[in-house]
């Protein structure tokens, strides 16, 4: 898997003709941009609390993606 990070406003392309794209709303309230890869895997796109968006792309189960995504945290 891997895991990118930048400021909002950065430009991230998906194929929409192979995969399905929606939003969706973690429990804590966080609109994420979330695909799902016609040939497997995920990826998810969102804003931190902190202002910094990032992305995660792995060929794991959904529950294991959610995961990986509450496990990072911004080192202040």
């Amino acid at each position: 898997f891997w895991i990118d990070y930048s400021m909002p406003g950065g430009n991230h392309n998906y194929d929409n003709e192979h995969s399905e794209i929606s939003i969706i709303k973690d429990e804590k309230g966080v609109e994420i941009l979330f695909v799902e890869f016609e040939d497997g895997g995920y990826s998810m796109l969102w804003v931190s609390k902190d202002n910094i968006m990032f992305s995660i792309y792995a060929d794991v189960t959904r529950e294991e993606l959610f995961k990986i995504k509450d496990g990072i945290k911004v080192k202040k």
